[in-house]
Protein backbone atom coordinates (compact mmCIF):
# COMPACT_ATOMS: atom_id res chain seq x y z
CA UNK A 1 0.00 0.00 0.00
CA UNK A 2 1.30 3.73 -1.15
CA UNK A 3 2.14 5.91 1.75
CA UNK A 4 -0.66 8.42 0.20
CA UNK A 5 -2.78 5.42 0.97
CA UNK A 6 -2.05 5.28 4.40
CA UNK A 7 -2.34 8.66 5.14
CA UNK A 8 -6.23 8.26 3.94
CA UNK A 9 -6.98 5.50 5.69
CA UNK A 10 -5.30 6.67 8.88
CA UNK A 11 -7.20 10.34 8.78
CA UNK A 12 -10.57 8.57 7.62
CA UNK A 13 -10.30 6.29 10.78
CA UNK A 14 -9.34 9.53 12.82
CA UNK A 15 -12.26 11.83 11.48
CA UNK A 16 -14.73 8.63 11.67
CA UNK A 17 -13.86 7.40 14.72
CA UNK A 18 -15.49 4.01 13.72
CA UNK A 19 -16.27 1.71 16.69
CA UNK A 20 -15.66 -1.26 14.81
CA UNK A 21 -13.13 -2.13 11.75
CA UNK A 22 -12.70 -5.33 9.93
CA UNK A 23 -10.26 -5.98 7.46
CA UNK A 24 -9.81 -8.62 4.93
CA UNK A 25 -6.71 -9.32 3.96
CA UNK A 26 -4.38 -8.08 6.98
CA UNK A 27 -0.54 -9.48 5.14
CA UNK A 28 2.17 -8.47 7.32
CA UNK A 29 -0.75 -5.77 9.31
CA UNK A 30 0.65 -2.44 8.25
CA UNK A 31 -2.97 -1.22 7.53
CA UNK A 32 -3.64 -2.89 11.14
CA UNK A 33 -1.55 -1.04 12.77
CA UNK A 34 -2.83 1.75 10.70
CA UNK A 35 -5.83 1.57 12.64
CA UNK A 36 -4.95 0.77 15.84
CA UNK A 37 -2.71 3.91 15.97
CA UNK A 38 -5.66 5.68 14.75
CA UNK A 39 -8.60 4.47 16.33
CA UNK A 40 -10.01 5.29 19.70
CA UNK A 41 -8.71 3.03 21.89
CA UNK A 42 -12.11 1.76 22.98
CA UNK A 43 -12.26 0.50 18.78
CA UNK A 44 -12.65 -3.15 18.33
CA UNK A 45 -10.45 -4.21 15.14
CA UNK A 46 -10.46 -7.50 13.51
CA UNK A 47 -8.48 -8.84 10.57
CA UNK A 48 -9.03 -11.85 8.95
CA UNK A 49 -6.15 -13.60 6.53
CA UNK A 50 -5.66 -16.94 5.60
CA UNK A 51 -3.65 -19.08 8.15
CA UNK A 52 0.09 -19.98 7.84
CA UNK A 53 0.69 -22.80 5.54
CA UNK A 54 -2.16 -21.90 3.65
CA UNK A 55 -2.67 -24.32 0.23
CA UNK A 56 -5.00 -23.53 -1.50
CA UNK A 57 -6.00 -22.71 -4.96
CA UNK A 58 -7.47 -19.92 -7.51
CA UNK A 59 -5.48 -17.62 -6.62
CA UNK A 60 -3.76 -15.46 -8.58
CA UNK A 61 -0.28 -16.09 -9.41
CA UNK A 62 0.83 -12.82 -7.53
CA UNK A 63 -1.23 -13.49 -4.42
CA UNK A 64 -0.41 -16.79 -4.34
CA UNK A 65 3.53 -15.09 -3.75
CA UNK A 66 2.27 -12.77 -1.30
CA UNK A 67 0.50 -15.16 0.85
CA UNK A 68 4.02 -17.25 0.57
CA UNK A 69 6.03 -14.10 1.60
CA UNK A 70 4.04 -12.39 4.46
CA UNK A 71 4.59 -12.46 8.08
CA UNK A 72 1.22 -12.03 9.40
CA UNK A 73 1.09 -9.33 12.06
CA UNK A 74 4.69 -8.62 11.76
CA UNK A 75 3.97 -4.97 11.86
CA UNK A 76 2.03 -4.76 14.64
CA UNK A 77 4.23 -7.00 16.80
CA UNK A 78 7.18 -4.77 15.91
CA UNK A 79 5.52 -1.57 16.87
CA UNK A 80 4.36 -3.21 20.47
CA UNK A 81 0.43 -3.01 19.65
CA UNK A 82 -1.60 -6.27 20.29
CA UNK A 83 -5.61 -4.84 20.31
CA UNK A 84 -6.39 -6.42 17.10
CA UNK A 85 -8.26 -9.84 16.86
CA UNK A 86 -6.80 -11.96 13.77
CA UNK A 87 -8.81 -14.37 12.41
CA UNK A 88 -7.20 -17.07 10.09
CA UNK A 89 -9.45 -18.61 7.68
CA UNK A 90 -10.19 -18.07 3.93
CA UNK A 91 -12.91 -15.43 3.00
CA UNK A 92 -14.23 -17.71 1.02
CA UNK A 93 -15.29 -20.14 3.63
CA UNK A 94 -15.42 -17.71 6.67
CA UNK A 95 -18.66 -16.75 8.02
CA UNK A 96 -19.85 -13.37 8.56
CA UNK A 97 -23.13 -13.66 10.81
CA UNK A 98 -21.65 -13.26 14.14
CA UNK A 99 -20.10 -9.08 12.73
CA UNK A 100 -23.77 -8.66 11.39
CA UNK A 101 -24.78 -4.78 11.19
CA UNK A 102 -22.15 -3.81 13.62
CA UNK A 103 -18.36 -2.92 11.37
CA UNK A 104 -18.29 0.93 11.07
CA UNK A 105 -15.23 1.02 8.81
CA UNK A 106 -14.30 -1.80 6.21
CA UNK A 107 -11.26 -2.80 4.07
CA UNK A 108 -11.13 -5.41 1.76
CA UNK A 109 -7.54 -6.35 0.73
CA UNK A 110 -7.69 -9.98 0.37
CA UNK A 111 -7.16 -12.08 -2.97
CA UNK A 112 -7.50 -9.64 -6.03
CA UNK A 113 -9.23 -12.26 -8.38
CA UNK A 114 -12.86 -11.06 -9.10
CA UNK A 115 -14.20 -14.50 -7.52
CA UNK A 116 -12.85 -13.70 -3.72
CA UNK A 117 -13.72 -9.51 -4.64
CA UNK A 118 -17.32 -10.30 -5.18
CA UNK A 119 -17.40 -12.75 -2.04
CA UNK A 120 -15.79 -10.52 -0.10
CA UNK A 121 -18.00 -7.57 -1.05
CA UNK A 122 -21.02 -9.30 -0.19
CA UNK A 123 -19.45 -10.83 3.31
CA UNK A 124 -18.83 -7.25 4.16
CA UNK A 125 -21.49 -5.07 3.03
CA UNK A 126 -23.73 -8.07 5.49
CA UNK A 127 -21.60 -7.20 8.49
CA UNK A 128 -21.47 -2.58 7.72
CA UNK A 129 -23.56 -0.84 9.92
CA UNK A 130 -25.67 1.46 7.55
CA UNK A 131 -24.23 4.46 8.64
CA UNK A 132 -20.29 2.70 7.78
CA UNK A 133 -17.92 3.08 5.22
CA UNK A 134 -16.72 0.08 3.03
CA UNK A 135 -13.00 0.51 1.20
CA UNK A 136 -11.01 -1.59 -1.50
CA UNK A 137 -7.48 -1.81 -2.24
CA UNK A 138 -6.29 -2.26 -5.42
CA UNK A 139 -9.50 -0.36 -7.65
CA UNK A 140 -8.59 0.28 -10.88
CA UNK A 141 -5.85 -2.03 -11.80
CA UNK A 142 -5.03 -3.03 -15.08
CA UNK A 143 -3.91 -6.74 -16.31
CA UNK A 144 -4.39 -9.47 -13.85
CA UNK A 145 -6.04 -6.84 -11.88
CA UNK A 146 -8.34 -5.33 -14.17
CA UNK A 147 -11.49 -8.15 -13.11
CA UNK A 148 -11.31 -6.05 -9.84
CA UNK A 149 -11.94 -2.98 -11.23
CA UNK A 150 -14.35 -4.39 -14.09
CA UNK A 151 -16.52 -6.01 -10.97
CA UNK A 152 -16.50 -2.31 -8.86
CA UNK A 153 -17.56 -0.31 -12.03
CA UNK A 154 -20.23 -2.78 -12.56
CA UNK A 155 -21.32 -2.48 -8.83
CA UNK A 156 -21.25 1.43 -9.12
CA UNK A 157 -23.61 1.41 -11.62
CA UNK A 158 -25.92 0.36 -8.80
CA UNK A 159 -24.75 1.78 -6.00
CA UNK A 160 -22.36 5.12 -5.31
CA UNK A 161 -18.43 3.97 -5.39
CA UNK A 162 -15.98 6.46 -5.48
CA UNK A 163 -12.22 6.03 -6.46
CA UNK A 164 -9.85 8.70 -4.52
CA UNK A 165 -8.34 10.32 -7.02
CA UNK A 166 -4.32 9.40 -7.66
CA UNK A 167 -4.74 5.98 -5.94
CA UNK A 168 -5.97 2.42 -5.78
CA UNK A 169 -8.32 3.22 -3.06
CA UNK A 170 -12.30 3.00 -3.48
CA UNK A 171 -14.68 3.64 -0.85
CA UNK A 172 -18.80 3.15 -0.49
CA UNK A 173 -21.11 4.39 2.18
CA UNK A 174 -22.41 0.85 3.46
CA UNK A 175 -26.26 2.05 3.28
CA UNK A 176 -26.66 2.28 -0.33
CA UNK A 177 -24.14 -0.89 -0.79
CA UNK A 178 -25.94 -3.10 1.33
CA UNK A 179 -29.51 -2.27 -0.22
CA UNK A 180 -27.89 -3.21 -3.56
CA UNK A 181 -26.28 -6.54 -2.20
CA UNK A 182 -29.08 -7.66 -0.50
CA UNK A 183 -30.49 -10.09 -2.95
CA UNK A 184 -26.95 -11.62 -3.69
CA UNK A 185 -26.82 -12.06 0.76
CA UNK A 186 -29.53 -13.99 0.42
CA UNK A 187 -28.74 -16.14 -2.03
CA UNK A 188 -25.29 -17.15 -0.87
CA UNK A 189 -26.35 -17.81 2.59
CA UNK A 190 -28.68 -20.40 1.16
CA UNK A 191 -25.71 -21.83 -1.08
Amino acid sequence: MAFDEMVILARSVRVLKPKTIFELGSYNGLSTAIFMLNSDADARIITLDLPQGWAGSSLLSSDEELVESRQLVSVPQALGLTRASQILCDSMQFDPAPYLDSVDFGLIDAAHDVVHVENDTIKMARMASQEGVVFWHDYGGKGRLRPLAKYLEGLARRCPIYRIRGTTLAWAPAGPLKAVLAPAARHSQAA
